[in-house]
Order: C-alpha cells, then structure tokens, then sequence
C-alpha cells in the first residue's frame, strides 16, 4: 500500500485592507518555475513539460487558490486545473481549437453572433486564474481588443438590430474588466426596440 505524504497549506484568510483583488491578480504566480517551487515539486520531474505547456497557454495562479493545492502532490486536482503539460501540444483527431465555432461568428471586433436573438461581448481576454482545460485558450484576443472605435462600432451593432434582445458579456472574465468600462457598456447598449413577453 503507497501512503501519501503532501501535506496541504492552510488557507490563509485574505487582509481585505492590504490586498485588493486587483492585488492579488497581480501577484499571482505566472512562471511554472515559481508554480513547482511554491509546491515542493521536483522541476527536474516537471519543469520540461510545464515549460512546453506554458508556451501555449501561460500560467496564472493567484495566491488564494495556491494556498489551496497540497504540497508535493503532483495528483493534487487543483494543481492539475493549472499545471500545463507538454501534452497539450499534442493533436487528436476530431479535437479542434475552435470548439466552440466562434472564429466564423465575429461581425465586428470582439462581438461573436451565433444566434439571432443573442450576442457575446469579449469584454476582456483575461481571467483571475489560467484553467488548463479553457475552451477559448486559443481565441485570438490580440486581434479583439476594444478600441474605442471597436467599442462604437460593437455597441452601433447590437443597437441596430432589432432582433437582440441579450447581450452576454464575455472573455476572459468579465469581472476582472475595471467597473467603469463595464458601467458604461450596460449605460450604452440601450436596444432600439422592446420585447413583449
């Protein structure tokens, strides 16, 4: 019989007066180097793969989820939400980096329609924490980052057609986007028509 050894780290209850959340996600741990060394994982094990899966799809793991991870325990299930493997650059057949068939479904920058009564707004294309099993990890974010001409452009979009009747913020997480600009998109996507039940 194996008996584990990992020990898990106790939640640290978070000073709300010293860490924002905006804080936090700034530090947040972002090199596999740093994940393994806070883990007490052997790099030589590894550091190889997580480097190679890093490349595809960067880390990011903020304190309070790490705090959460057992020690040394390369099985722990919340280690492998983050931990990248040099596997996630193989390919299988039938798998695909779109699932979600968004790349055909963008009219303007950062609004994807694949519904006629519905849109998605990609607010942002960060999150607080990198999940390895991301569905949009291969979403081109680079190319829909909102301008403010992006933004006039998508929200002239949503105004006009009559048919939308829910916009979904999107990314990334929206929540992380800064309150203002999130204030001003609910303020100014005021449709141009009304929905009887």
């Amino acid at each position: 019989m194996i008996q584990r050894t990992a020990t898990r780290i106790e939640a640290r209850p978070i000073d709300h007066a010293d860490h924002s959340w905006q804080r936090l996600l700034s530090e947040s741990v972002t090199t596999p180097d740093a994940l393994l060394r806070r883990l007490d994982l052997d790099p030589t094990t590894w550091l190889h793969g997580a480097d190679k899966g890093h490349r595809l799809f960067p880390i990011r793991v903020p304190e309070p989820y790490l705090s959460r991870i057992a020690r040394g325990d390369p099985d722990d299930p919340l280690l492998r939400q983050v931990l990248p493997f040099s596997s996630e650059a193989e390919t299988y057949p039938g798998f695909v980096s779109d699932p979600l068939q968004e790349s055909g479904s963008m009219p303007a920058t950062g609004l994807i329609r694949k519904y006629d009564s519905r849109a998605l707004l990609m607010v942002t294309g960060q999150c607080a924490i990198n999940c390895r099993y991301c569905f949009r990890r291969h979403f081109p974010y680079e190319d829909h980052r909102l301008s403010p001409e992006d933004r006039a452009q998508a929200l002239k979009a949503l105004s006009d057609d009559t048919r939308i009747n829910e916009v979904i913020f999107s990314g990334g997480d929206p929540l992380v986007a800064n309150d203002r600009l999130l204030s001003a998109w609910l303020r100014h996507w005021q449709p141009s028509h009304t929905s009887a039940g």
